[in-house]
């Protein structure tokens, strides 16, 4: 979208542009993205926000102190990006267990397609070696 409002307004704001009669139709800006998630990002705003961490230790402490103040019975977060960290390594469970070591933890990627846990999250989940 390149201007909006009135013919005249628009008109100045694109002087190039051509003039088409849609004869009463609709015209709907192109803002569609095929791959949306919209409840998911309402969701993600009651979670702690990791998209700032530069480590996984700043990361689980943001998760823990978000937690104090957190009502439910795990910690959420999302937004981490390890590949903007110091080596790029993935975090793992030992990086939250040393904050979080009861309480179940989890923090969602900032793709949304990963997630970190902790040992208590695992537990709860019943997931073991087995």
């Amino acid at each position: 979208v390149a201007a909006a409002g009135g013919f005249d307004a628009v008109a100045a704001a694109c002087p190039g542009a051509a003039r088409v009669d849609l004869r009463g139709a609709t015209v709907v800006p192109g803002m569609t993205d095929a791959h949306a998630h919209v409840m998911l990002e309402a969701a993600r705003r009651r979670r702690a926000d990791l998209s700032e961490c530069g480590d996984a230790t700043e990361c689980a402490a943001v998760l823990a102190a978000w937690a104090k103040n957190s009502t439910g019975s795990w910690a959420l977060g999302f937004g981490f990006d390890q590949t903007a960290w110091p080596g790029g390594a993935w975090p793992d469970k030992q990086d939250l267990d040393a904050v979080l070591p009861t309480e179940p933890a989890r923090a969602e990627h900032v793709s949304g397609h990963a997630c970190w846990v902790n040992s208590a999250a695992l537990a709860a989940a019943n997931i073991t070696k087995d």
